[in-house]
């Protein structure tokens, strides 16, 4: 090319001769890859059932330390304070008593759109 100078386009090489070559590992045949293609599926699929065992031992976990809570209409029930609404330690932990008005389902209530983990029974 006309205006660049040809040693920035020409590379050359350096070879040390007292650097010996590198042993690179030797590929796979095919037929090796063919079996490996053929156990992929499975491998796939026992990745599935481990995964999915896992999620079932999280939910599990998760839900046995829920408590389940069900409040009847009418019921007089009391919202837990939000931590940073505490001033010190001796502050109600709990907000004034409130009356359910709908069972919604699922541990839903509707009382101010509160859930019922937020709530507890108002003696």
């Amino acid at each position: 090319m006309p205006g660049i100078d040809p040693d920035f386009l020409c590379h050359r090489l350096t070879i040390d001769p007292r650097v010996r070559p590198v042993h690179q590992r030797r590929r796979k045949s095919n037929e090796e890859r063919k079996v490996n293609l053929d156990i992929l599926d499975e491998v796939r699929e026992e990745a599935r059932v481990k995964a999915e065992a896992s999620k079932r031992r999280v939910e599990y976990k998760c839900s046995s330390k829920l408590k389940p809570r069900h409040f009847q209409v009418a019921d007089l029930v009391m919202r837990k304070a939000h931590p940073y609404r505490l001033e010190n330690k001796l502050s109600p932990k709990c907000s004034d008593p409130f009356r359910v008005t709908e069972a919604l389902g699922n541990g839903a209530h509707r009382l101010r759109t509160w859930n019922a983990t937020n709530l507890k029974l108002y003696f």
